[in-house]
């Protein structure tokens, strides 16, 4: 079991060590916002490598991990790269748009940054991009086409793998785009898809990492108290029972959700109206009340490998460290040789 929470900018060296007295193993952190005064690219999308202090900061960076034994989940890039309020915008999306500054993002900044931490061994994961689907849905970030934008992930997934054994995933915005099953839009990161469009056979994820906040629960429940796997059971107007819909050949971990826990409400439209969280688990599966506390334990009861709530520096109003620790300690209490294994 993972415990993990998320900062969202190069915070380390003191914050690393509350996190770890917080009962916490691992965080994610966006190693490139935006892209920008870090990753050198040009007008036509290509990218020729990254600046000296984005590497002199990565080092200290990594450095403070390895000190305070926390696992980081390093996410490269994000839909941020492609939104027009960003600077560079324009050049992220000619990126996509052609498979060799695609594969020239791989080429001159995935396996450096691969070789350069590979031997740490604290670097234990690589999420490729958060929230692709914004990218492809949203105007403001382009709405540009899934075989672009998937093409770029695979071709990173197998830089990863060719030069390295560190586990490979894409922080999904929640399981529609990330699940076959009916009533989802087709898993747009499957082994069948990525390898299709690449021709590479290293072209795939080792694990699942779709995010979840309140808005998701109408259309398809509350991940912590259903499974990753199977069936979507139920409705909104009952509450959803069974799964999340993932494909069940691989472990998955809950990449986002918010700090404050299951409490919030979603307007549903039409009609309009303001729901809670709790309307759409199934009777039988609620707990007494929601919190953060329940949404870790049920997770974890439920067969999810771990959960990581946005965030522990209070980001976007979604909550803090503060509002995290009641859980994660709680989960220390209970599993802490699962949590921290190799100490004592």
């Amino acid at each position: 079991m993972i415990l993990v929470i998320q900062i969202s900018i190069l915070i380390f060296g003191t914050h690393f060590a509350q996190l770890k007295e917080a009962g916490v193993n691992a965080t994610r952190v966006w190693i490139n916002c935006d892209g920008y005064g870090s990753i050198n690219i040009n007008a036509n999308g290509t990218i020729t490598g990254a600046t000296a202090k984005h590497w002199t900061d990565l080092d200290e960076f990594f450095e403070a991990a390895a000190r305070n034994k926390l696992y980081i989940m390093a996410t490269l890039t994000s839909f941020d790269h492609f939104d027009k309020d960003k600077r560079h915008y324009d050049r992220f999306r000619a990126m996509i748009a052609n498979k060799e500054a695609s594969r020239s993002f791989a080429e001159n900044y995935t396996i450096p940054f691969v070789n350069r931490y590979k031997n740490n061994p604290w670097l234990w994961s690589i999420d490729i991009m958060n929230e692709p689907e914004w990218v492809f849905e949203d105007e403001k970030c382009g709405k540009l086409a899934w075989d672009d934008i998937s093409y770029f992930l695979a071709v990173n997934a197998a830089a990863v793998r060719k030069n390295s054994n560190i586990l490979i995933t894409v922080g999904m915005a929640s399981c529609k785009y990330n699940a076959d099953c009916n009533g989802y839009e087709g898993n747009k990161v499957s082994d069948t898809y990525l390898k299709s469009l690449s021709g590479d056979n290293d072209a795939y994820l080792d694990f699942w990492s779709p995010h979840y906040y309140a808005w998701v629960s109408e259309w398809y429940g509350v991940p912590f108290y259903l499974t990753p796997s199977g069936a979507r059971l139920g409705s909104n107007s009952n509450g959803y029972s069974g799964g999340w819909g993932l494909d069940a050949s691989k472990p998955a971990v809950l990449g986002e959700c918010a700090a404050f826990g299951t409490s919030g409400t979603t307007e549903i439209d039409p009609p309009r109206q303001i729901k809670t969280e709790r309307d759409f688990i199934a009777a039988a599966l609620r707990p007494e009340s929601n919190s953060l506390i329940s949404d870790y334990q049920y997770a974890y009861n439920n067969g999810w490998q771990g959960v990581m709530a946005w965030t522990s520096n209070g980001a976007d109003n979604h909550g803090s460290l503060t509002d995290i620790s009641p859980a994660t300690l709680n989960m220390l209490a209970n599993y802490n040789d699962i949590i921290f294994p190799f100490e004592e």
